[in-house]
This record gives C-alpha cells, sequence and structure tokens, in this order.
C-alpha cells in the first residue's frame, strides 16, 4: 500500500510538473555552485598575469636599453681618442703626465713668454707659446729654440722623439708667435721634430715663400669683400631714411 501511494505521488508530480522538495534544492544548490565557480573564474582573468603584455614590453625595453647604453658610453668617451691597434708596439716609453706639466713649467720660466698651452694628443706633442709682443723677429726664432731646448731637456729626442727598430714614437710642434692679428709684426715660428726625422725643423710660418702670390691672394679677398660691405652699408643708409 505504501508503495503504491509513493508511485501515485510521483505519477502526479510529473503529471502536474512539479518537482520534488528535496530534487529542488539539489538543483539550486548546484547552480550556487556553479556561479560561484564563474565568478571565481572571472576574478582570476581580472587579476591574473597579463603574459603578452609583459612580453612586449620585455620586446620594447632591449633595444630602448641598448640604445641608452650606447648614448651613455658615447658621453662618457666624449674627447677620448679611439686608437685601435695603431700604437699597440709603439710609444714606448710613454709621456707622462707629470712630463708635460714639467715642461709646462719650464716654458713658463722663460724670458719673453706670455703664456703657454702644452697638449699631448694620441701621439702628438703639440705646444703653443704666446711671446711678447715687443720681441724681435731674431728673438723670436732664439726663443723657439729655447723653448725646443726646454722640451728635450725633459723628453730626450733619441728616447721619445725618435724611431728606432720600426718601432713609432711621439712627434713635436712646437709654435711661438707674437700676436694674433696677423698685421704687419705678425711673426710665428713652427718648430717640427717627428720620429722619423734626423733633426727639427723650423719654419717661418709668417713669412710667405712666394710673396708676390701670397699678395694676390690678399688683394683678391680684398676685392671679393667690398661688394659685400658696400651692400652692408647700403641697406644701413636705406633703414636709417625710414
Amino acid at each position: 500500500m505504501k508503495l503504491g501511494k509513493k508511485k501515485n505521488e510521483v505519477v502526479k508530480a510529473k503529471e502536474t510538473n512539479v518537482v520534488p522538495v528535496e530534487t529542488r534544492n539539489m538543483n539550486i544548490q548546484e547552480i550556487k555552485q556553479v556561479d560561484k565557480s564563474k565568478k571565481k573564474a572571472k576574478k582570476q582573468e581580472k587579476l591574473g598575469f597579463n603574459w603578452v603584455l609583459f612580453v612586449c614590453m620585455v620586446i620594447i625595453a632591449i633595444p630602448c636599453g641598448l640604445f641608452l647604453w650606447i648614448i651613455l658610453s658615447a658621453l662618457e668617451d666624449t674627447g677620448t681618442p679611439i686608437l685601435g691597434n695603431r700604437f699597440l708596439s709603439d710609444l714606448n716609453p710613454a709621456i707622462q703626465t707629470a712630463q708635460v706639466e714639467q715642461i709646462d713649467q719650464k716654458i713658463e720660466g722663460l724670458d719673453g713668454v706670455e703664456g703657454c698651452e702644452v697638449n699631448l694628443i694620441v701621439a702628438t706633442l703639440r705646444i703653443h707659446v704666446d711671446a711678447n709682443d715687443a720681441l724681435t723677429y731674431d728673438e723670436m726664432q732664439a726663443l723657439s729654440m729655447n723653448v725646443y731646448s726646454a722640451v728635450t731637456e725633459v723628453l730626450p729626442v733619441e728616447t721619445y722623439f725618435s724611431q728606432f727598430d720600426g718601432q713609432q714614437q711621439y712627434d713635436l710642434e712646437i709654435n711661438v708667435y707674437n700676436n694674433l692679428d696677423l698685421d704687419e709684426d705678425f711673426v710665428m715660428f713652427n718648430v717640427v721634430k717627428n720620429s722619423p726625422m734626423e733633426t727639427y725643423l723650423i719654419h717661418d710660418v709668417s713669412t710667405p715663400i712666394d710673396a708676390e702670390l701670397a699678395q694676390a691672394l690678399r688683394d683678391y679677398v680684398i676685392e671679393r669683400d667690398k661688394p659685400k660691405q658696400e651692400t652692408d652699408d647700403t641697406s644701413g643708409d636705406e633703414t636709417t631714411t625710414e
């Protein structure tokens, strides 16, 4: 009798489309669990690591970092010559900073010297001496040789400025001048001693070898600049008139 009643209830429930209470409670719990799992999955998607963005950032950062490193290294090496293997087994012994400073002091102490500049760039010791404007031509020449002697006292020619056994050594260049106005009183001597040379050479840079050619070039420059000066003067007068 009891089994018959349960069967009748199930049949009636199917006919009336009514879900039993126990089954309905189970369905609600399953739906809630599915909703919770979906919410968790959405949160994980929102909070999860974006690998695509990370890879793109790395791809962009590598060339940018390399470019920045090149710029910084170039700024640090500004003014430093790139020698490569040019003087790999040459310039031995090397000229030291203390020796350059000693030469500077010696030249500053010479009579007729108003100022000097000593530079050691790559393999050339270059010296510029500003002499007293009152010195005569012969005194300027004598001063040039005194500067050369001051250098060789600290740096012997045979050791530092002479080539031996195929080994390249330093070159020496000395420029002594009284002024840079390039007027009639301008005098400049240039003393050169390269390592392959047996001895030094002294040149009077202020006196042209071909005086006629030098004067022709001066006249050409003057004639070339005349129209520009006249044009500038004319434009200035027109502006003043307005």
